[in-house]
């Protein structure tokens, strides 16, 4: 199924990063929701001329809400990419886009278990994201 609706994308598609398997498939609807930039933001909805007030800012109040500001570039964002990176010990510059971040989210030498915990941490921190930006904007 992945491979199907993955199909048109670009050769780089994060296919095995977003359809994870321990996941529930409204997550990873989401994440791929988020690395194809198709999620409904401000500055996408505005793309579509559809007018929302107040929409030059977003959740974190400091730049015009965007997929990739929202999810990676966001402080409050940013401060949960960073507790995980820093937790592994790995020295990271975080990605541009969503689906680059998806793409190089990658750790060698863990077990089987460490594998599993590593792939879910992208899901996780973007539905957190997500929900956080839907409860203070209904």
């Amino acid at each position: 199924m992945a491979e199907k609706l993955s199909q048109g994308a670009n050769l780089g598609f994060p296919s095995k990063q977003i359809w994870v398997s321990t996941s529930h498939s409204k997550t990873n609807f989401l994440v791929w929701v988020l690395a194809l930039d198709k999620y409904l933001s401000r500055s996408n909805l505005c793309k579509l001329g559809v007018h929302i007030p107040n929409q030059s800012r977003g959740i974190c109040g400091l730049v015009p809400e965007s997929c990739d500001h929202l999810c990676i570039h966001c402080p409050l964002a940013a401060r949960l990419w960073e507790h995980f990176i820093n937790s592994a010990g790995l020295s990271w510059v975080m990605s541009r886009s969503v689906k680059a971040l998806l793409c190089s989210w990658k750790l060698f030498g863990l077990s089987k278990k460490g594998k599993l915990v590593w792939k879910t941490i992208p899901a996780a921190v973007l539905v957190i994201v997500w929900s956080e930006s839907n409860s203070r904007f209904p």
